[in-house]
């Protein structure tokens, strides 16, 4: 698509949000955010992995859309040359190879902002060397100092922005959940289900051993992975008696989420994920792994291993309402109105009459 008008000649201002993969949970939060400031001329700069799935018209939400290259270097400069071009009011920044392009590219000044959504930094990840993750804690501390403002998805990731050089500029930015339809009636079998791409962070080995342990307490389960991506994990997967869907329209996943009897979170490392956001809005109990994602969310109905899982799952078999009104009190202040009230500060946009 060509870029249109100038801001100066359409009044609106226009943001440029760049991400490494159009993908995944970074992508769906993404399209939450341009979709909550309507005022504003969106554009897309983006990368694409092989094997994700994604079914969304992009045109029906952005006034642009261009690809990024392969290679570092180069998609620095398509970042800087995209920018000369379309000469965006803000950067918004997705993920933490996406902050580093952009904030390599340009400079933050009061023309051009800067806007980082790290959807979870990449030094938190367990699946790295501990230098390789100090090296990459040291790369975000310094370009922290070229960033207007470090917009968390989470309470603890606000923590970690606010450590920074000009952490006071972090704001928290809470997800919100897509539209799913309430949960019906249960199946013959209780439906435990997780989701997401299968590698390292979302840890499918542990939703394997969470699943033996609850069938090994006697609750008559299905389990299923909805999702894809490693396809050594996915033979583990199904080798434990856990069905995986494959890639799935997003639509299809909502109506599985709902249809489930609980839902296990069992990442090793998060941002805030949008499904425990979806289960919980379509009335389905949540038992979480008890990762920093989820500090101030009920500590009752996290696990730190398979047999306390076991323990959870089974009591929110039990107790369904007694769950889903504990994550509903802890998410309370976790509104669209509250996404869209810390975008328009972030954006410095006049919300419309």
């Amino acid at each position: 698509m060509e870029p249109g008008p100038t801001t100066a000649a359409t009044g609106r201002r226009r943001v440029l949000h760049v991400i490494e993969s159009f993908g995944g949970g970074s992508a769906n939060a993404m399209q939450e955010f341009v979709d909550a400031v309507p005022e504003c001329s969106h554009h897309l700069l983006r990368a694409h992995r092989e094997g994700e799935f994604h079914d969304e018209e992009l045109s029906d939400r952005f006034a642009s859309v261009a690809s990024l290259p392969d290679g570092t270097a180069a998609r620095i400069r398509a970042v800087r040359r995209r920018i000369a071009d379309l000469r965006p009011d803000v950067v918004h920044a997705h993920s933490s190879l996406a902050g580093l392009y952009v904030r390599l590219a340009i400079r933050a000044t009061a023309r051009t902002r800067i806007v980082y959504s790290p959807h979870c930094f990449a030094f938190v990840r367990r699946d790295l060397p501990p230098l390789t993750r100090i090296a990459i804690a040291a790369t975000e501390y310094a370009l922290a100092a070229n960033t207007t403002a470090i917009a968390a998805c989470s309470r603890s990731e606000r923590t970690l922005a606010s450590r920074m050089p000009g952490g006071r500029r972090a704001r928290f930015v809470p997800n919100t959940p897509r539209a799913v339809a309430p949960a019906g009636a249960p199946a013959h079998a209780a439906a435990v289900v997780s989701t997401g791409r299968l590698g390292p962070q979302k840890d499918p080995a542990a939703f394997a051993d969470v699943v033996t342990a609850v069938r090994a307490a006697g609750p008559d389960v299905t389990a299923e992975w909805i999702g894809d991506g490693d396809p050594a994990l996915r033979g583990l997967l199904e080798r434990r008696g856990v069905s995986v869907s494959g890639w799935i329209p997003t639509t299809d996943v909502a109506e599985r989420l709902a249809a489930a009897s609980v839902y296990v979170h069992t990442a090793a490392w998060e941002g805030f994920p949008l499904a425990v956001l979806e289960a919980v809005a379509a009335g389905v109990p949540v038992v979480a792994r008890g990762i920093p994602a989820f500090q101030g969310m009920p500590g009752e109905w996290l696990f730190d291993e398979p047999g306390a899982a076991a323990d959870l799952i089974r009591a929110a078999l039990q107790r369904p309402a007694e769950n889903v009104g504990a994550w509903r009190k802890a998410l309370a202040g976790d509104t669209a109105e509250a996404q869209r009230a810390a975008l328009l500060r972030l954006y410095r946009v006049r919300p419309a009459a």
